[in-house]
């Protein structure tokens, strides 16, 4: 799943500047999704055409998208002995029955 992520860097940076600090938010981008659970699984792209920032006039704005993949989650619930109830939870959430 793409997901994107913006930054914000002082409007007098030169594009030099600019490319020495992608590297820090990029780490900065990926360890906050690591940290919920997401994992990168393919290339990164940030945009170098920034946009002044609406709120901070002194400052410019940058987006970056990277592909993140989540690891299925497995939770284990105790259902009542209902043939009815099992049905729908199979049906509607894939569950699986064991014995």
């Amino acid at each position: 799943m793409w997901q994107p992520a913006y930054f914000t860097i002082p409007i007098d940076w030169s594009k030099g500047k600019l490319m020495d600090a992608v590297p820090h938010y990029i780490e900065r981008f990926v360890a906050q999704r690591e940290k919920e659970g997401w994992r990168l699984i393919s290339r990164f792209h940030v945009n170098l055409i920034g946009k002044p920032e609406p709120n901070e006039p002194d400052r410019m704005r940058y987006r970056m998208w990277a592909n993140f993949e989540r690891a299925p989650i497995t939770q284990t619930i105790e259902v009542p002995d209902s043939e009815k109830l099992i049905r729908r939870l199979i049906k509607k959430y894939g569950a699986k029955v064991r014995g």
